[in-house]
């Protein structure tokens, strides 16, 4: 059997073309890559080395995360040399790529000394290049040459995946960003609402507007609370378990709204049945006041949004619906994307930080448009989740 070793090379500037001076900085460390795209072109480049009689593997490739050259190899040491240094990096300054390559198509470049190159470029030709090469002794067959593009084929998906992953993390990079330099924005303003509240608690008649400063008061007490826990995003390790029924909750989310459905004669059908469930009560609260609030937004003056919970199994399924326009394809395709928003002023966080919520409670939430007109969305949270496996 072969021995083969695989060599990561960070490329110098004066070889491989520098980075392009948009490269995006680097991530820190709470948001880091599902997967690393050296390892996995490793494993290709070792996957060639066994399956194609070649002496010489080579993928270029920018960094996604970084924006830097890298440069990964894989050769046989029982092979004798292939071809020269000087003809490796010939190779490298990628001179040859103007004549010869097109993306996504295997070229066949003769070397001098009877060698034979195959290029396959990973990403339109241009300034930096990505690309696969193979040095074979002999001409490969057509069967191997189909391999060749298929594993080409191969690189190319993953480093899209990987620019896809590194676009997906920046948004979430600077979701955090803003979040925790508002912090300080939001503790001081919350602070002087919540006093204000409460001296006009004291100082009023019982009356609806005391009522009204009550809820601001409760409603301030919640936010300074957990906070921390919304800087967060709701990790699991800080979810404050218990049993509660889902009509409370929603009740509690039904007052805080109450001013925005009576300024839009907005009606609630709501569910009585009952639903005990092992949740964090606030934030379950949060998730009902952000998806109410999107039905209140887009529901037609004097509408009903209907609000319904029942058990599936060993799940508890929550839907709400409002009679609004409903989802365009590009919505049900974004909802759920930081910073998405159809709203006027809306900045696109709410519904995203409710997916989290749920799916830190081990559940789902999914957007769909109802047969009957309106948008839906429906959440599930499970009645016996396993909170023993949370890190």
């Amino acid at each position: 059997m072969k021995e083969f070793v695989a060599v990561v090379d960070s490329l110098p500037a004066d070889g491989i073309r520098t980075p392009p001076l948009d490269e995006p900085p680097s991530l820190p460390a709470s948001v880091t890559p599902a997967f690393e795209l050296g390892s996995v072109y490793r494993l290709l480049l070792q996957q060639l080395a066994s399956q194609l009689p070649i002496t010489t593997s080579v993928i270029v490739y920018s960094s996604p995360a970084t924006g830097d050259r890298q440069s990964l190899r894989q050769s046989s040491r029982r092979d004798r040399p292939s071809f020269s240094q000087s003809t490796l990096t010939a190779f490298e300054s990628e001179s040859w790529w103007q004549q010869h390559v097109a993306a996504g198509q295997l070229v066949h470049l003769p070397v001098a000394g009877r060698m034979h190159a195959y290029i396959y470029l990973l990403s339109s030709p241009q300034e930096p290049l990505d690309y696969l090469l193979v040095v074979a002794p002999e001409t490969l067959t057509p069967t191997q040459r189909d391999y060749l593009q298929q594993q080409g084929q191969l690189c190319h998906h993953y480093l899209l995946l990987a620019q896809i992953e590194n676009r997906q993390l920046a948004k979430i990079r600077l979701l955090e960003q803003v979040i925790q330099r508002s912090e300080h924005q939001l503790r001081n303003p919350l602070a002087l609402i919540g006093l204000s509240a409460e001296n006009l608690c004291l100082g009023l008649a019982d009356s609806p507007l005391r009522q009204q400063a009550s809820i601001i008061r409760d409603t301030v007490s919640d936010l300074t609370e957990h906070l921390t826990d919304l800087l967060c995003c709701g990790q699991q390790a800080k979810l404050q378990i218990a049993p509660y029924d889902l009509r409370a909750i929603f009740r509690d989310s039904e007052r805080g709204l109450q001013p925005l459905l009576a300024e839009r004669q907005l009606q609630l059908a709501v569910s009585e049945q009952v639903a005990l469930v092992p949740v964090d009560r606030w934030q379950i609260k949060q998730v009902f006041d952000n998806l109410l609030s999107n039905a209140i937004q887009f529901s037609p003056v004097g509408a009903t949004i209907d609000c319904a919970w029942y058990g599936r199994g060993d799940d508890i399924c929550v839907q709400i619906r409002d009679r609004g326009p409903g989802l365009s394809p590009e919505d049900l395709q974004h909802v759920f994307t930081p910073f998405y928003s159809r709203r006027p002023g809306g900045q696109g966080l709410g519904l995203a930080i409710a997916k989290k919520i749920i799916l830190d409670h081990q559940g789902y939430l999914r957007a769909a448009n109802h047969a009957d007109g309106g948008a839906q969305f429906s959440f599930s949270l499970p009645l016996y989740p396993y909170w023993h496996d949370q890190p």
